[in-house]
């Protein structure tokens, strides 16, 4: 054998043998039990007692997460998200998207909206210039609310694109809710943004 071939099977023979030390490190390290690692704990440095020195006992951090659980989401915070969600997807549209907005909100269509919706459903075959509409839902404000209606008006950013080019326009919807568990939209209106 030459100098070279030996210099390649060596280096072969290494490289199988940390292919192999490889291998055997990740079955070990994955048939390691929870058990046999020491648990996350938070210290604090706080002074227990009129003995300065003293720390108190460790806290588990799975009891810490739990003792600092947030309160769950209001019902005025569920009702605002709902309809930023809603006038984001019922706002943007686009000529290439055979009305698929209105089809993914269909479940939460309520009377003369869920009409309207139903009438745009049909396809149209007339082929003309690509148009559409991104909508970005900024804030949301309740008008009024009970348990079974509200009134709520959403600020957005809506970028209309056509064969001209494309602009950016500031326009308040308001959105009438009813139903309250689940909320339905049951009418949207669309206007400029007051400067």
């Amino acid at each position: 054998m030459e100098d070279t071939e030996i210099k390649r099977t060596i280096v072969l023979v290494l490289a199988a043998l940390a292919v192999v030390a490889l291998v055997f490190g990740l079955i070990f390290y994955f048939k390691s039990s929870p058990k046999d690692v020491a648990p996350e704990v938070a210290v604090t440095t706080e002074v227990v007692g009129e003995e300065a020195g003293i720390l108190p006992e460790p806290v588990p951090i799975e009891k810490l997460e739990r003792q600092q659980k947030l309160p769950e989401d209001s019902k005025e915070a569920q009702l605002k998200r709902f309809c930023l969600d809603f006038v984001a997807r019922f706002g943007t549209y686009s000529t290439d998207g055979e009305s698929m907005n209105l089809v993914q909100l269909m479940p939460l269509l309520s009377g003369d909206l869920k009409v309207w919706a139903q009438g745009r459903l049909t396809p149209t075959t007339a082929a003309g210039a690509f148009s559409g509409v991104t909508t970005k839902a900024l804030s949301a404000k309740i008008l009024s609310q009970s348990t079974t209606d509200a009134r709520v008006v959403v600020s957005t950013q809506r970028t209309y694109v056509d064969e001209s080019g494309s602009r950016v326009v500031y326009e308040e919807a308001t959105l009438s809710l009813v139903g309250g568990a689940p909320w339905q939209v049951g009418a949207v209106s669309w206007k400029a943004k007051a400067e």
